[in-house]
């Protein structure tokens, strides 16, 4: 992981996430260590050596921002050692199946569950977290290091692109959250971000505050003139906002998730996970397989979510678990089940190419694109397969 300073007792880590870096902090003194999230289940190695060479063998706090995997996944590599605190609801949260797939033990959830501010007091520094929930998500915390004059805003303020809710959030509280949070921090606060290392300042929210206050009547007068989402993704926001689109932060995003909140839909649990879960647990990627046709045969109509389980489910086969025969199993089954998913293809030659099959790879890469000539991942990787 890179190691940033802060401060003579605070550090700031930042560690490689699959689309942006997940940041960490950990404040260090006589008193023990404070970790201020715990960063992704794959990465529990680099974090441990992290804080070894801080001079620890594990924190004596940890406290999550929120419930987002790339905040708790670290939680359970020190055992009982750490006290864990986080916002209430976020145990609950991470026992459900929107964190099956990190498969965090008991060592990974919260002991103290808080919903409103809590003081600790280490060596001399004066550690305030504040609950500021709603925008981000419904478990959102700030870490206020008070002397050291640093706060971590968690993704409340991720770093320098569009917002993202999460688990129940709402794109519509970010401008009350980042207004209310202005008003709690002294202005000269140095900030530390969710995904974005470095030092920021509570002037860094005016840009979002701006783009915010043009962009979501945008949106909002769309739903109400009757456009569908993907309309109103294919219209855009203004060209001077694009700079602050991200891998996993897009403008699209961004307009996906105000749409979501104008048309009340709120956050479902990826409960279809929990069958390819249990199945592949019984007999690997046959048995998440078997499993999922037990599941689709028992209904007289394929529920859509479905989709978004084989897309997560075979990437955390692929990437996580480094097994692309099974990944490829639940491709196929994605596939033959949404024939008209381009995606799946997509996935799919993905998954041969990891196995060296170059030309099942090129024929699902080239289904893909008939099925979405716009695919450019897919023109991109049949020209390193050596086909146009």
């Amino acid at each position: 992981m890179k190691r940033i300073q802060i401060t003579e007792h605070i550090v700031q880590f930042e560690q490689e996430g699959q689309q942006m870096p997940c940041c960490l902090t950990a404040y260090t003194g006589n008193d023990g260590l404070v970790l201020i999230d715990s960063g992704q289940s794959t990465r529990t190695e680099e974090l441990e050596q992290g804080v070894q060479e801080l001079g620890f063998q594990a924190p004596r706090f940890i406290i999550n921002t929120h419930a987002s995997l790339a905040n708790v996944g670290g939680n359970g590599a020190f055992g009982t050692s750490p006290t864990i605190l986080a916002h209430r609801g976020t145990r609950t949260m991470m026992q459900s199946p929107s964190h099956l797939l990190a498969e965090l033990g008991a060592d990974a959830l919260p002991d103290v569950e808080i919903d409103g501010p809590v003081t600790l007091h280490r060596d001399e520094e004066e550690i305030r977290i504040l609950p500021l929930s709603g925008s981000h998500s419904p478990t959102d915390l700030v870490v206020h290091f008070v002397h050291a004059g640093v706060a971590c805003v968690g993704d409340i303020y991720g770093g320098r692109f569009f917002p993202f809710p999460t688990f129940g959030g709402h794109a519509t509280e970010f401008s009350r959250v980042l207004t209310e949070l202005r008003e709690l921090l002294p202005s000269n606060t140095k900030l530390l971000y969710g995904h974005q290392s470095g030092v920021g300042s509570l002037q860094d929210f005016q840009e979002i505050l701006d783009m915010m206050e043009e962009t979501v009547p945008i949106v909002k007068q769309g739903v109400a003139a009757g456009k569908d989402r993907d309309t109103l993704i294919a219209e855009g926001l203004p060209e001077r906002w694009e700079h602050l689109s991200r891998p996993g932060a897009t403008a699209a995003g961004w307009i996906y998730v105000l749409y979501n909140d104008f048309t009340d839909q709120g956050f479902e649990q990826p409960d279809q996970l929990v069958p390819l879960y249990e199945g592949w647990k019984a007999g690997g990627g046959d048995g998440a397989v078997a499993r999922i046709r037990e599941e689709i045969a028992e209904n007289a109509e394929i529920d859509p979510q479905f989709e978004r389980a084989f897309l997560r489910f075979g990437y955390w086969l692929l990437r996580d678990k480094q097994s692309p025969s099974n990944a490829a199993k639940v491709f196929r089954l994605w596939a033959e089940t949404f024939p008209a998913s381009w995606n799946a293809y997509d996935s799919l030659a993905e998954a041969h190419v990891a196995l060296g099959q170059t030309a099942l790879a090129i024929e699902h890469y080239r289904k893909s694109l008939e099925l979405n000539p716009e695919n450019e991942n897919g023109k991109t990787e049949l020209a390193k397969l050596g086909m146009s």
